[in-house]
């Protein structure tokens, strides 16, 4: 058999209709603090009155503890090892009752009290239950009269515990809610302070792109009247002649390098035996890997003596090639030809140096710094319409999650509220 007590059975109640109320957000934090302190004082006074009702029954208690005393339960009258449990189990039921129903509960006057109060009744109750379920069989076997009593002051004092924890819970209930909701508005003038830098820098940004593609149009049109310009027209015409100039260069480049592609053998293994100085040897190693930017009248004389020093090396055989006979020839045949390739480069440039010159008719570094100008304002304007761009979905974006955020704080406004009210965000 267990000791133990009913719960109280919920009374059906009739639904009533809430209250309707249009706010707006400014006024909910005070509304959530009226709804508090009301509840605090209401639960205060709630308490009090359990308080009231549970003095009496731990009187109760402690007065059938002091009968359950003096009685001695006729345990005279049963077997001595059964006699033992009875009187040590009535000892241990007396003294916990003594012990846990020996409080009495004063008026309080703050919910940290009636936490407080609800946590003794739950630990004698507790502490009263657990001995009584052990020593469940002695009390209905050989106190019977005492266990009925027990019962029901126990049920009565459970049933008050449970609606003091309701109460509790309820009210712990609403301090979440609470919180949640100036949680949520802090969030929501968060993001309002957010929206409106945000605005602001895209209004900067506005303007600076406004700026930009004003010096954008400026420059464009510069560069427009430089390039519909007379000058400019010559220019392109004279450009036009320096590359068709230029490709006469590929004829007599062509023509050098066959020539010398014919004793390059020689030339480059020269390189590795010769006792040349230090310019030279630099000169030899340019001849090597492009004759046409050496062939000057400056190096003349030097290229002279470096294409002697192999055709020697080669007839001493300092040097190996296939055919000497050939090589010497080819040698030959080059210093021969070196004053035409000199002459014909010297009138290549000179003739190049002339047609540059004539260049300055028009301003190009100008027309170069306009285009570099006005490709970094086309970069800029990129840059700012995307930046805009990202702050505007930033704020939409901000601005969408403002009716849910509202939705949150409507759902927990109703959940503690008995009035049903309606928020505008303005």
């Amino acid at each position: 058999m267990v000791f133990g007590w009913g719960k109280k059975k919920s009374e059906n109640q009739v639904k009533v209709e809430p209250k309707q109320q249009q706010i707006i957000i400014e006024q909910i934090p005070s509304i959530v603090d009226d709804i508090k302190e009301i509840r605090r004082k209401t639960l205060i006074a709630e308490i009090n009155n359990f308080g009231a009702k549970i003095n009496p029954n731990l009187e109760e208690l402690i007065k059938i503890a002091k009968e359950l005393e003096k009685d001695d339960l006729n345990v005279d009258d049963i077997d001595k090892h059964l006699k033992v449990l009875v009187v040590r189990g009535k000892k241990l039921v007396i003294s916990t009752i003594k012990n846990e129903a020996n409080k009495k509960f004063s008026k309080i006057d703050s919910y940290d009290d009636a936490v407080a109060l609800g946590n003794d009744v739950s630990h004698a109750l507790k502490k009263m239950g657990d001995v009584l379920g052990r020593q469940s069989r002695v009390i209905h076997i050989f106190a019977k009269k005492y266990a009925d009593k027990l019962k029901n002051i126990l049920s009565v004092l459970n049933s008050d515990n449970s609606e003091i924890q309701t109460i509790l819970q309820n009210f712990t209930q609403i301090d979440s809610s609470r919180n949640d909701i100036l949680d949520y508005i802090k969030q929501l003038d968060e993001e309002k302070s957010l929206i409106e830098e945000k605005k602001h820098r895209i209004s900067e940004l506005s303007e600076t792109l406004l700026q930009t593609k004003k010096s954008h149009e400026e420059v464009d049109n510069n560069i427009k009247q430089l390039r519909s310009s007379s000058e400019y027209k010559k220019y392109l015409d004279i450009n036009a002649k320096i590359d068709e100039f230029k490709i006469t260069k590929h004829d007599i480049k062509n023509e050098i390098d066959l020539q010398f592609t014919k004793i390059s053998r020689p030339l480059g293994k020269y390189q590795y035996v010769s006792s040349l100085d230090k310019d030279k040897r630099n000169l030899l190693e340019k001849l090597l890997h492009d004759p046409f930017d050496v062939l000057t009248s400056e190096n003349k004389s030097a290229l002279i003596e470096i294409i002697q020093s192999v055709r020697k090396a080669v007839v001493s055989e300092s040097i190996s090639v296939k055919d000497v006979q050939k090589s010497l020839t080819y040698l030959d045949e080059t210093t021969e030809m070196l004053d035409g390739y000199i002459k014909q480069i010297f009138e290549y440039n000179a003739k190049l140096n002339d047609l540059e010159s004539t260049l300055d008719v028009f301003d190009s570094k100008k027309l170069k710094d306009q285009e570099h100008a006005l490709q970094k304002h086309v970069e800029n304007i990129e840059d700012l319409e995307s930046r805009i761009s990202s702050l505007e979905s930033e704020v939409k974006e901000l601005n969408d999650s403002r009716p849910r955020i509202i939705s949150q704080i409507q759902q927990r406004l109703d959940g503690i509220s008995a009035i049903r009210y309606s928020i505008t965000s303005e």
